[in-house]
């Protein structure tokens, strides 16, 4: 079962990024429970069964009293869960930077905004997405709550891009930007050619700031935004 397709990814591999733990044995038990470590890890203990927190120090007390302990933490799962898993299936989902795997089976609609339950590493999340696009990671458990959020993020991110807009004084509809304004804004060689190859512009030479804005708008494409505009400034 650990094995088998979940949709974009294995049972097991899921579990892995869930836990963000390469190392330790998955074991399947009865029941639905999640993912979740049983045993003890290492360390010593005194002859008595006391955790010792600090061997070295402990050497006052005499070291034959110690004994040390091999870590039998494995991760436990539920059959169910696995099960359940395998029936709504997973897709694999990239976006502002965060790779996330969401089931397909858990998605609601409400007032027109989709939310799906799925994990980043470590963490169990809400993907909340819109029509037009926009996506929010939130660590609300509850979908009306994790919607609610949702809003008012894309709300104020929506103000803080108009009053960015307005600071730059010009129609970014004449503004293209070029490889060189991102290095000019001190984003690395790398990342640019990463960012330039994920969204499809191997082929531009350059891109109007305008549609820049809709593919992404952090900080970082604000920065190359700015640095185009102060190029075509020193130009005229």
């Amino acid at each position: 079962m650990l094995h088998e397709s979940c949709g974009d990814i294995t049972v097991s591999k899921l579990i892995r990024i869930i836990m963000g733990d390469n190392q330790h044995a998955i074991n399947i038990v009865a029941g639905d429970s999640r993912p979740h470590y049983t045993g003890e890890g290492f360390g010593f203990y005194t002859r008595g069964g006391t955790y010792i927190q600090h061997p070295s120090s402990y050497s006052k007390s005499g070291w034959s009293n110690m004994v040390y302990h091999s870590s039998t933490l494995t991760i436990e799962v539920g059959e169910d869960w696995c099960k359940k898993l395998i029936k709504d299936r997973v897709r694999h989902h990239e976006a502002q930077g965060i790779t996330s795997y969401i089931r397909c089976g858990s998605r609601k609609i409400i007032h027109g905004i989709s939310a799906s339950q799925g994990w980043t590493r470590w963490k169990i999340i809400i993907l909340v997405e819109d029509n037009t696009g926009r996506v929010y990671h939130s660590n609300f458990t509850n979908y009306k709550t994790a919607i609610k959020s949702a809003i008012r993020a894309w709300t104020e991110h929506s103000r803080n891009i108009k009053r960015f807009i307005a600071g730059l004084n010009v129609d970014l509809n004449e503004v293209e930007v070029i490889k060189e304004d991102s290095y000019a804004a001190g984003n690395c060689r790398v990342g640019t050619d990463a960012f330039i190859s994920a969204n499809k512009l191997k082929n531009k030479e350059s891109i109007l700031a305008s549609d820049l804005l809709k593919i992404a708008s952090d900080n970082r494409i604000k920065a190359t935004i700015s640095a185009a505009v102060e190029r075509i400034n020193r130009a005229a």
